[in-house]
């Protein structure tokens, strides 16, 4: 009875998604002194039940539901856990994630390791990226969209 998470070809389900529903937008927010960031109202019941964050590979944080995660850590365990590559596959994906919950005013609260490592402190910027929610540091977020615009001329487009 699930619902594909996103239209990308993942394999996992979450029943509260419908088809094509995507994580999409630009929220200027703030995390506040314990380390919680609110969700975007709109996505908030799509984490009522369990969530995963996670570092991500450009050294932003990710706020993935469950399901998504599960699909989406798949490529991570397809080498074998037998060779160094298999292994450090794994570690990238699983050392640096961690289970999170969304209190009653629907933030999350962000481990302080997670903090640390995207650099995490007061204003931040959480970008929806079709399968998951991004939580950024501002600069580090303003140095991709800088990447992204600079790679979209030099299409010509």
């Amino acid at each position: 009875m699930g619902m594909p998470v996103c239209d990308d070809g993942a394999t996992g389900t979450q029943e509260l998604m419908t088809p094509g529903e995507q994580f999409e937008g630009i929220f200027d927010l703030t995390l506040d002194d314990r380390g919680r960031v609110p969700v975007p109202a709109r996505y908030r019941h799509l984490f009522e039940r369990d969530a995963v964050l996670a570092l991500g590979i450009q050294g932003q944080a990710e706020l993935w539901t469950r399901a998504g995660y599960d699909a989406s850590s798949v490529e991570y365990t397809q080498a074998p856990m037998t060779t160094e590559e298999g292994l450090d596959l794994r570690r990238q994906r699983f050392a640096f994630a961690w289970p999170a919950q969304l209190d009653r005013q629907g933030r999350v609260l962000v481990p302080i390791k997670l903090r640390e490592l995207a650099e995490l402190d007061g204003a931040v910027v959480v970008s929806g990226r079709g399968e998951c929610l991004e939580i950024w540091n501002p600069q580090r977020w303003e140095e991709t969209v800088s990447r992204l615009q600079q790679r979209r001329s030099g299409q010509g487009t």
